[in-house]
């Protein structure tokens, strides 16, 4: 993979898909339809593809390419103490003039995640607690390619949408243990709606997921080589499979559904429900499987908005319910012939989220601003049944994200966005047993444990500047700086910027 046939791809991408996408209309008043805050807010409701037929009166395109780099001093030991990298980033939405869209999004990222110890796989949000694991800090140099696609029409009072993602991973390391990790995530998305009343609409959708990863671990110097585990959660891992295998391959599937009910302007009113659920296998020296993972999700999605001339407020909850269960596959321990032993649920992880927002949104002439205040209730649990073992956090974050914008002339805006947030903990709780462990095992633990039971303040400061080169294509510059706070620990810091283009 080679960053310059990156450059290429994405730019012949959006000329053959695209070409000049904007119509005629004001400059100022073009970013604020391509960047709608409201909209994004309703982002949820676009999950069924059917929908984005009504996603925009106006076609637009953006390309960029930027530069991060993210510094921790308080961290997870298995998400590095530092980050950096580039990434490059085309996105599409087109209308045609049968009633149909089409859109599509390609991006690039060529990053470095440093410190990185007790991981050498890649998807925790997949694979976790089921990771291939030493305690060697190391530098893992990260890939990506992702690409997606999709087209809606609407036929009277039907609206028909289809979508498809990929995405390829790979990342490795220069020195022992040196892990190579690849993944592939195959996306595949379709759905309907129907208009019941005037412009209330039903609609389903119902998404496919295939996704795959593969870690091999070399030792270039096999003295002294660091001890391989096959993590099983919270600190256990696999007795007889660690040290003794230095591979593991997950496969995952799964599918996510969803029903809506919405009225686009005369109500402005949206409520979305969907389900996810999704099985992954692990196995290792590509014959046994020894961990099984099951996800299960339900998420409701409310919003309701008012529009009074200028001013615009969109109400927003959010209830969602995350179950993880794992299986142990047990063999008999005789090397020359292992047969299956039995299956066992041994792990357990939950997540009760719940959110309140307001928005509120004013564009005049030469202004635009926007403020979303928010709070969230969060609790997380995790255990292993067989053993007394377990911790629990509650969280309750509170916080607020603003965005000004300015038209300094007709070819020129400027724009500001703020956000911070305050992370309180409302109760933790820690029954890890870590004595009995590893004592490498046992720091690793309560060192996350001391981040994720510490209160948290983040903010985020961002300075865009776009200028217009032609009547359909401008140019922009962005600077980014965040930090995070944990009480009694120091500042993470992030700084960023962005170089890009609209037409």
């Amino acid at each position: 993979m080679r960053f310059q046939n990156s450059i290429l791809f994405i730019c012949l991408w959006l000329i053959s898909i695209v070409g000049y996408a904007q119509k005629d209309r004001g400059y100022f008043q073009r970013l604020n339809q391509q960047y709608d805050p409201v909209r994004q807010e309703k982002e949820v409701l676009f999950s069924n593809p059917a929908f984005m037929s009504g996603y925009s009166i106006y076609s637009f395109s953006d390309f960029d390419a930027g530069y991060g780099q993210h510094k921790k001093k308080t961290y997870l030991l298995q998400e590095g103490n530092q980050s950096k990298g580039i990434q490059v980033k085309g996105s599409s939405f087109k209308r045609l003039k049968n009633n149909s869209v089409l859109w599509g999004e390609v991006v690039y990222q060529d990053k470095q995640h440093k410190g990185v110890q007790w991981n050498s796989s890649l998807d925790l949000n997949y694979i976790g607690p089921y990771v291939l694991a030493d305690s060697t800090k190391g530098t893992n140099k990260y890939e990506s390619y992702a690409f997606m696609g999709g087209v809606a029409k609407q036929v009277s009072n039907w609206r028909f949408g289809a979508e498809m993602s990929y995405k390829a991973q790979m990342a490795h390391r220069d020195r022992d243990p040196r892990p190579k990790a690849t993944t592939s995530d195959l996306k595949l998305k379709a759905g309907i709606a129907y208009n019941l009343y005037k412009d209330i609409e039903i609609g389903t959708f119902a998404e496919l997921t295939s996704y795959k990863q593969s870690t091999d671990v070399k030792f270039f110097n096999q003295t002294g080589r660091a001890s391989l585990y096959q993590m099983t959660g919270l600190g256990e891992y696999s007795f007889y499979f660690s040290n003794k295998t230095q591979d593991a391959h997950y496969n995952y599937n799964g599918i996510h559904t969803g029903v809506s009910i919405v009225s686009h302007e005369d109500i402005d009113f949206g409520l979305v429900g969907y389900f996810t659920h999704g099985k992954l296998d692990k196995q290792v020296s590509s014959q046994y499987d020894i961990n099984r993972l099951e996800n299960k999700q339900w998420s409701i999605d409310a919003f309701k908005g008012f529009t009074i001339g200028r001013h615009r407020l969109l109400a927003h909850v959010v209830f969602s319910f995350f179950k993880r269960e794992g299986t142990d596959i047990l063999y008999t321990n005789i090397d020359t012939n292992l047969d299956k032993l039995m299956e066992r649920k041994a792990y357990k992880k939950s997540i009760d989220y719940s959110e309140f927002s307001v928005m509120y949104q004013w564009e005049g002439q030469r202004d635009f601003v926007s403020f979303k205040p928010f709070y969230i209730y969060q609790k997380e649990q995790e255990s292993m049944l067989l053993l007394d073992r377990n911790q629990s956090f509650t969280y309750g974050v509170i916080g607020g994200m603003g965005e000004y914008r300015r038209m300094l002339s007709s070819k020129s805006v400027l724009t500001l966005s703020t956000s911070v947030q305050h992370r309180a903990i409302i109760q933790a709780n820690n029954q890890l047993n870590t004595d009995l462990m590893k004592p490498s095992i046992g720091q690793w633990l309560e060192s996350d444990y001391l981040l994720k039971s510490s209160n948290c303040i983040s903010s985020n400061l961002s300075v865009r500047y776009d200028h217009q080169l032609a009547s359909k294509l401008g140019l922009y510059t962005l600077v980014e700086y965040q930090q995070e706070k944990y009480s009694e620990f120091p500042v993470n810091q992030y700084m960023g910027v962005r170089l890009g283009i609209t037409f």
